[in-house]
């Protein structure tokens, strides 16, 4: 888990992994529609992962420290969050007239905004 400066409430490694493979979305959806078998054996090493982030999730939920939510509804929030941008780069760049300087600023803003956004969401 990854500890935020917001709370101690900690998000799962998948909220940075985009930041450092701005590619990946579009490499998964690819592999999906290509080899969906492949990428689902793969996805499923991460199984014991997946089962401490409940436990983890579950353990603060209990103690009122977040809402009561889906924890496969936040996860789902977290991936669109970070992976939208990238997957959405060139309709992004268009609409709002960025350059790839400005994006690169954009994506380093989220790095804070979007953990931020994500904890106070769910802090009870």
């Amino acid at each position: 888990m990854i500890y935020s400066p917001v709370s101690s409430v900690s998000l799962p490694p998948i909220s940075i992994v985009c930041w450092k493979k701005p590619l990946l979305p579009q490499f998964i959806i690819a592999e999906l529609h290509r080899d969906p078998t492949n990428l689902l054996e793969f996805i499923d090493k991460g199984k014991a992962g997946r089962t401490h982030y409940l436990e983890l999730f579950e353990q603060a939920r209990e103690s009122g420290e977040i809402i009561d939510i889906d924890p496969r509804e936040l996860l789902v929030n977290i991936m669109a969050l970070c992976a939208h941008p990238f997957i959405a780069r060139p309709m992004l760049t268009h609409i709002h007239g960025m350059n790839d300087e400005a994006f690169r600023r954009m994506i380093q803003k989220r790095r804070n905004s979007v953990p931020e956004f994500i904890i106070r969401s769910i802090r009870s």
